[in-house]
């Protein structure tokens, strides 16, 4: 008797298991779908923001950067920039991903949680070659951005240390 109460148990205790997991997977399926109509609904603002910080970046903030008394600020700008720009990548993505490849896309972010790489591989896979080129593109630039900004941040140190320096020696020498 003890064996057979055992045994419902055990097979109790599975199927509770089942449930909970397939009940976890369809909560994150609505999640997800969810998530993609409000990335629909955003995804216009964040590209046309992007876009025009972009410009900006392009046409104030890299002039700007070769005045030393601006640097400082440039590279706080950038860095804003750059992952202003990483998250509308980040979200044109992820609706890829939904769009192209559907179910098999949810499977695949669940799993691998890669979503720009996953979104490249969709889109070579559905055969559009150059907005899979363009979306590799916008995937360096959030980076390059973010290089420059550190790079900036370096030489103004060197700068600051440099003009230390010259000020400690001009000392000694009175």
């Amino acid at each position: 008797m003890n064996n057979a109460l055992y045994e419902l148990r055990k097979i109790g205790s599975l199927v509770v298991g089942l449930i909970f997991f397939v009940g976890f997977f369809l909560i994150l399926a609505l999640l997800f779908v969810g998530f993609t109509k409000v990335i629909e609904f955003l995804l216009p603002v964040a590209l046309i923001l992007s876009g025009t910080l972009f410009l900006v970046f392009l046409v104030v903030v890299l002039p700007l950067s070769l005045l030393q008394r601006f640097r400082l600020p440039v590279c706080r700008v950038t860095l804003l920039f750059s992952y202003i720009f990483e998250v509308s990548v980040w979200m044109l993505c992820f609706l890829l991903i939904i769009k192209t490849m559907g179910s098999w896309g949810l499977l695949f972010l669940l799993l691998f949680q890669a979503v720009v790489p996953l979104a490249i591989i969709g889109l070579i896979a559905k055969g559009f070659w150059a907005y899979a080129g363009l979306l590799l593109v916008a995937l360096f630039v959030p980076y390059g951005m973010r290089l420059f900004a550190f790079w900036l941040a370096a030489l103004r140190e060197r700068a600051e240390k440099d003009k230390d320096v010259i000020e400690a020696e001009f000392r000694e020498v009175d």
